[in-house]
C-alpha cells in the first residue's frame, strides 16, 4: 500500500470482486484504488507520489518491495516478516508484529503524523550502502575469487 500527500491510498493488487465489495461496502472507495498488476517500472515510479510505504507481508526471505521502497526514499511500516530485519531500522521504518492490526494501525498513524523526522535522502543511502548495484558486484567477486583460490 502506498501512501500519497493527498491521503490516497493506492494498492498494488490484482483485483478481485471480494476485495472491491468489500471496499464499496466500508466506503473506502475514494481512498483505495485497487491498481491491478503493474509494470515494474510504472511500479517504481510511483514510489516518488507517495509518502511512505506499508508491506503488510506474512513471510519475506528478502522484502524486495520494501528495500525498493527504501532505495527510493521512503520510510516503512512493515511487519515483521523475515527478511527485512536486515535493513529496516529507526532511521527508515517501524517493524509491527505478524497479525496485530492494531499496531500495524497504531504504526501508520504515527508514521503519518511523524513523516518529518525522516530524510530521504539518508533512507536511500542506508540501503544502497547494504546492498546496492556495487556492494552486489563486490561480493560476487569475492565469492569468485574465493571460489578460484579454493580450487588451486
Amino acid at each position: 500500500i502506498g501512501i500519497d500527500p493527498n491521503n490516497a491510498y493506492y494498492y498494488n493488487y490484482n483485483p478481485s470482486y471480494y476485495l472491491k465489495k468489500e471496499i464499496d461496502l466500508l466506503q473506502l472507495s475514494k481512498y483505495v484504488e485497487l491498481k491491478g498488476t503493474m509494470e515494474r517500472n510504472e511500479l517504481l515510479n510511483s514510489y516518488k507520489n507517495y509518502s511512505f510505504l506499508i508491506s503488510t507481508s506474512m513471510s519475506e526471505t528478502f522484502g524486495l518491495a520494501v528495500a525498493e521502497a527504501i532505495a527510493n526514499g521512503l520510510p516503512v511500516v512493515c511487519t515483521d516478516s523475515g527478511g527485512i530485519r536486515d535493513f529496516v531500522n529507526e532511521a527508515n521504518g517501524v517493524i509491527v508484529p505478524i497479525r496485530n492490526p492494531r499496531e500495524l494501525a497504531d504504526k501508520i498513524i504515527w508514521m503519518y503524523q511523524n513523516i518529518s523526522r525522516f530524510n530521504p535522502n539518508q533512507i536511500s543511502l542506508s540501503i544502497i550502502k547494504g546492498y546496492g548495484r556495487r556492494v552486489f558486484a563486490d561480493r560476487l567477486m569475492s565469492v569468485y575469487y574465493n571460489q578460484i583460490s579454493w580450487d588451486e
